[in-house]
């Protein structure tokens, strides 16, 4: 269980810095006179990112299995 909370939580960690990374570039867009064409290829791959990420939290929460190991298992 604790693998399991703590890979989620690294997950959303990961989802938060590419939709922080997305602001960014939209900031750049708006800001600077920088190629639309150029940081919209960037946009669409950091949103499918995020969207891909955001599927697969839900993947692991709702089917990933954690296997518990007794400790007279291990003796």
């Amino acid at each position: 269980r604790r693998y399991k909370a703590e890979f989620i939580r690294f997950l959303t960690y990961a989802h938060a810095s590419c939709d922080e990374t997305i602001v960014h570039l939209n900031f750049i867009k708006d800001i600077h006179n920088v190629d639309s064409f150029s940081i919209n290829k960037y946009l669409e791959f950091y949103e499918d990112l995020g969207s891909k990420i955001n599927k697969f939290v839900h993947y692991v929460e709702k089917e990933w299995k954690t296997h518990k190991k007794s400790l007279a298992s291990n003796s």
